[in-house]
């Protein structure tokens, strides 16, 4: 929460062995940024944001959405 740290643990299986055996375990650790200091980070590369969509719709990413997908070019 204050940290804005999120850690994810995966432990991938085979679906082709019948023993369904352990391929391997990944961790995934994300800090989550606003958009304002998206739409900062992306300025300051020097790059524009041609679209921004919200919670995996096609829909127009707002401060509260809560995942964004950014398309963006190189100014």
């Amino acid at each position: 929460s204050k940290s804005r740290i999120h850690t994810n643990q995966f432990s991938v299986f085979s679906l082709k062995d019948i023993t369904n055996s352990l391929l391997g375990e990944e961790t995934h650790i994300q800090r989550a940024y606003t958009f304002s200091e998206i739409k900062q980070a992306v300025e300051k590369a020097n790059w524009i944001i041609l679209a921004s969509y919200g919670d995996f719709e096609l829909e127009i990413a707002e401060e509260s959405s809560h995942r964004i997908c950014i398309v963006c070019v190189p100014h």
